[in-house]
């Protein structure tokens, strides 16, 4: 652990994220730290809640100084001596968070590049740096048995949520197997960096490090050749032969589109981006006394009574709030595989009020899921939703 400068590792998946912070909440009190106070943990499978709270911890902590017109001459004065925030892509941008020292799982060039952005951005918060010194930032890579990075697994599939290709040729243009680390200077240099591995084919050979390149190199193509076409079979006009139309008949349908639905069948979604959707759900507490809350504690008890958006707009819309605030995203491959989740459309609880039509997390004080299924789910607030 570092001990005397707030650092991050950012890894590239969930779940290694979740056990690195749990193996460094468990050797932190050994080693001197109060892993409440000085480990965080950040990603996608937050209640928004919970999610909300921690991101202002750390912009309070880690950011600019709070009051705006003392932000170009004052150090922000909430800055903690040590703090370690472990993360996932979450952390790649939007947040305006300053680490001393930053750890990451190797990924494409663009992204790390993202990543180095979460480092030394308030110049204010470290008045000994010299006008030489720069942002370290670590690329941490798990060679395979010739000693290259291991990408994929020996039938294809990836090893990281990023492709194969872009993951090797990221580290073949950073690797220069002399331990002199690299130093970028100026934006030119990234955008070399960057235009070298997506715009340019890899060199072609027989070592094991051109037939890695190459095989994913080709591989990659083939899946932007299926990406491109699936988009264009996917385009949807923004409305019917030309004219206008009301909203409702927009091609963006409903949340849960479903391939079995004839109504709303799946392929006439509308998305930003290609892939399977995420299923959002809402996560509520049930209290040893039968009560429901927003909150594991049951200070914030949920109201489910069925409110009418225009008869009786404050309370719909103070509970559409507390809703949208325990609503997280379940990744739709959690729905295969040995762990996989029953269809969402079972995630009901009695009585269910304003949440009958929401799949909904029923969880107990101590965050042990009680809906039938998902005894398997648990939810902590300080490491969100995992699977067991």
């Amino acid at each position: 652990m570092p001990t005397d400068s707030p650092a991050g590792v950012i890894r590239n998946r969930i779940a290694p994220a979740t056990d690195l912070f749990r193996a460094l909440r468990e050797s932190a009190e050994r080693r001197g730290w109060d892993p409440d106070q000085e480990l965080v943990l950040l990603h996608s499978l937050f209640l928004e809640r919970d999610r909300a709270r921690i991101q202002q911890r750390l912009l309070t902590q880690l950011g600019p100084h709070p009051d705006p017109e003392l932000r170009a001459t004052t150090p922000n004065p909430h800055r903690p001596k040590r703090l370690l925030l472990v993360g996932t892509q979450v952390l790649e941008q939007s947040l305006d968070i300053d680490l001393d020292l930053l750890y990451t799982d190797l990924a494409p060039i663009d992204l790390l590049l993202q990543r180095r952005g979460r480092l030394w951005r308030h110049l204010l918060n470290r008045p000994h740096l010299t006008n030489t010194d720069a942002p370290p930032l670590h690329i941490l890579w798990q060679p395979d048995t010739t000693g290259l990075p291991h990408v994929q697994h020996p039938d294809g599939r990836p090893t990281s949520v990023y492709a194969p290709y872009i993951q090797a040729a990221t580290w073949h243009a950073l690797h220069r197997g002399t331990g002199t680390p690299w130093r970028l200077a100026t934006p030119d240099d990234a955008t070399a960096l960057i235009h070298r591995i997506y715009c340019t084919a890899p060199p072609t050979g027989t070592s094991p490090l051109e037939r890695l390149l190459t095989d994913t190199y080709n591989d990659w193509q083939s899946s932007l050749a299926e990406q491109e076409t699936a988009a264009e079979e996917r385009a949807v006009p923004p409305y019917p032969a030309g004219e206008p139309c009301d909203i409702d008949d927009l091609a963006s349908g409903p949340a849960y589109g479903d391939a079995d639905d004839t109504e709303h069948p799946l392929h006439l979604i509308a998305r930003s981006r290609l892939g399977t959707p995420s299923i959002n759900a809402v996560g509520l507490y049930e209290q040893s006394d039968g009560s429901r809350s927003w909150d594991p504690l049951g200070q914030l008890l949920a109201d489910l009574t069925r409110y009418h958006p225009y008869k009786e707009p404050e309370q719909h819309r103070e509970q559409q709030s507390d809703i949208l605030l325990n609503t997280l995203a379940i990744p739709h491959h959690w729905f295969y595989g040995k762990k996989s989740l029953p269809h969402h459309r079972a995630w009901t609880i009695e009585r269910p009020g304003a949440l009958s039509r929401t799949p909904v997390l029923l969880f107990n004080a101590s965050g042990k899921c009680r809906t039938p299924g998902l005894e398997h789910l648990t939810y902590s607030p300080a490491t969100g939703l995992s699977r067991r």
